[in-house]
C-alpha cells in the first residue's frame, strides 16, 4: 500500500480515517507509517513480532515496510493514522514538531517492526478525541497538517511515557506459529502486489501481471491463492474498488474521473464492479458517506471495509 492510496495529492503528507471491521483484513505491507487506536470491538492483531489480541484501548504503531493482518474481527472499531516518511523532511523548519514525530516514531524506525501498548479508558478517550478532529478536518496545507499531526503526536508522546512508567510490560504479543495464509507474502507475490498498488490505473490481464514478474500465470495465481487467498485479478478488482471509494469520499472526483484513476476507463463498467463490491452504485455511495451511513462491501454485507491493503 502507498502514500497515494491514503494521502492523495502533492502536499498531503498524512492522512486519517475511522474502520470498522468485522471480517478479516488479510496480509499486507505500506510504505508509510500507520498508527491505530480501537476504540470498540476485538479481533486478533497478526504482525512480524507474533499475535496479539486487540480490544478497546489496543495502540497498534507500524512502521514503514511493516507486515501485519487482522483476524476474528468482532465489530472492530478503530481510528488510522497514516503518516508519510516525506513529514520529517517537511517538518525540519518546525523543531517542536520534529521532536514530538522523532519521539513516537522512535518506537517503529525500524523497517518492519509494530509496537503494541495498551491505554487506560482515560486515555483512549482524550487520544480518540484529537484523532477525530484530524479525520474531519486534516487540512488541505502543509502548515495545517503539521499543526493537527503534531497535537495528535504531542499527546502520544505524553501517553507513552506514562504508559512506560506505570506498565511492566508494554507489548502484549504471543509468539505463535500463523496460519499459513495470515503469513508475510512470498517475495514474488509482495512484488506483484506491489506493483498492482503503484500502477493501478493500467490495464492489467494475469498474463502481463505473470510476465512482469517473470512467472508463469499459473504460478502467479497459486501464488496469490496461498498467500492471499484469491487469484490475482480477483484481487485486483477488490483493490481498485477499494481505491475508488476512497478517492470518492476524499477527493472532488467525479464518478468517472475516479473510475479512470483505479483502471476503469468505461464509466459504466465502473460502476458495475464498483456495485458489485459495495452493493450500491458510486452515487449512492457518496450519499451514504455523506449522511454517515457508509455502507460495507459484498464479502462482508450484513455484518466493513472488507480487505485494506
Amino acid at each position: 500500500m502507498s502514500d497515494a492510496e491514503v494521502m492523495p495529492g502533492p502536499t498531503m503528507m498524512a492522512a486519517a480515517e475511522h474502520v470498522t471491521l468485522s471480517r478479516d483484513m488479510c496480509a499486507h505491507t505500506h510504505d508509510f507509517a500507520e498508527i491505530s487506536l480501537v476504540t470498540a470491538g476485538s479481533a486478533e492483531h497478526f504482525g512480524e513480532e507474533g499475535t496479539a489480541l486487540l480490544s478497546p484501548g489496543s495502540l497498534v504503531m507500524l512502521g514503514p515496510s511493516s507486515w501485519h493482518s487482522i483476524a476474528s474481527a468482532k465489530n472492530l472499531e478503530m481510528t488510522n493514522l497514516y503518516l508519510s516518511t516525506r513529514m520529517l523532511d517537511l517538518a525540519a523548519p518546525v523543531p517542536a514538531v520534529v521532536e514530538a514525530m522523532r519521539a513516537v516514531l522512535s518506537e517503529i524506525s525500524t523497517l518492519g517492526s509494530v509496537t503494541m501498548r495498551e491505554l487506560s479508558p482515560a486515555d483512549t478517550a482524550e487520544l480518540s478525541q484529537t484523532l477525530s478532529a484530524f479525520v474531519h478536518n486534516p487540512g488541505t496545507t502543509v502548515l495545517a497538517q503539521l499543526s493537527g499531526v503534531y497535537a495528535i503526536l504531542d499527546r502520544l508522546v505524553t501517553i507513552c511515557r506514562e504508559e512506560t512508567a506505570t506498565a511492566a510490560d508494554p507489548l502484549r504479543y504471543e509468539h505463535a506459529t500463523l496460519p499459513t495464509n495470515l503469513l508475510r507474502l512470498s517475495p514474488r507475490i509482495s512484488h506483484a502486489v506491489s506493483i498492482l498498488h503503484d500502477r493501478l490505473e493500467h490495464s492489467w490481464s494475469l498474463a502481463s501481471l505473470a510476465k512482469e514478474i517473470a512467472i508463469s500465470p499459473s504460478q502467479l495465481t497459486r501464488g496469490f491463492r496461498a498467500d492471499l487467498g484469491m487469484g490475482p485479478m480477483s484481487y485486483l478488482q477488490q483493490l481498485r474498488a477499494e481505491r475508488m471509494a476512497y478517492l470518492l469520499r476524499t477527493t472532488n472526483l467525479t464518478v468517472s474521473a475516479a473510475g479512470r484513476a483505479v483502471g476503469w476507463s468505461d464509466p459504466s463498467y465502473a460502476s458495475r464492479r464498483f456495485s458489485k463490491h459495495w452493493g450500491l452504485s458510486p452515487s449512492w455511495y457518496l450519499v451514504r458517506v455523506q449522511t454517515g451511513t457508509a455502507p460495507v462491501p459484498e464479502a462482508e454485507r450484513g455484518d466493513h471495509l472488507a480487505t485494506l491493503d
